[in-house]
């Protein structure tokens, strides 16, 4: 996996936001000395901010740097079209454009099906490792250590309901007859 993927995928897991929204983050969207990142949200319509580990801003600096990125570049801009640009105008338009979210699906698709999707069918979607993957992970994880209200705010639900539904907790949730 390169560089790219794997930042992509980190980026995904530590923020809890949708791959979409993890496209769309732009060098002024990260706050290192606060440790949070903005995110666009893609169904709520209001931008959040989602508090994230120093792994993550780590990386953020050495990519950022690596690939000399400025205010209002996006992270994930289309790299192999910028490669090829000839001309400085349209690198520095390049930087300042999201990739586009079907190029990094489809690459990691492959790597999944690769390593853990072999024998699953593409129809078995319940089953099936992908990009939400690492958003549904991070939401259990938050959830186990901190409660299922944390979870919802950490995945920027609206209603608990759907976050109980998102993580699949019915399970868990033990029906407590109060007497009432």
């Amino acid at each position: 996996m390169n560089d790219r993927l794997f930042l992509f995928l980190k980026t995904c897991y530590f923020t809890g936001a949708r791959p979409a929204g993890v496209i769309e983050i732009q060098v002024k969207h990260i706050n290192f000395t606060a440790k949070k990142i903005r995110i666009k949200a893609m169904k709520k319509g209001k931008s959040y901010e989602a508090n994230v580990a120093d792994e993550l801003l780590n990386l953020l600096k050495k990519w950022i740097s690596k690939h000399s990125l400025v205010h209002d570049n996006f992270i994930f801009y289309p790299i192999q079209t910028h490669d090829r640009a000839t001309t400085n105008v349209e690198k520095v338009k390049l930087k300042n454009t999201p990739a586009r979210y079907e190029g990094y699906s489809k690459l990691l698709r492959k790597i999944f099906d690769k390593h853990f999707n072999k024998d699953i069918g593409s129809y078995d979607l319940a089953y099936r490792v992908s990009v939400y993957t690492m958003r549904r992970t991070a939401g259990t994880k938050i959830y186990k250590n901190h409660g299922i209200v944390h979870a919802k705010k950490f995945l920027n639900h609206t209603d608990i309901k759907t976050t109980m539904k998102y993580l699949n907790i019915d399970d868990d949730m033990e029906i407590i007859e109060y007497g009432l």
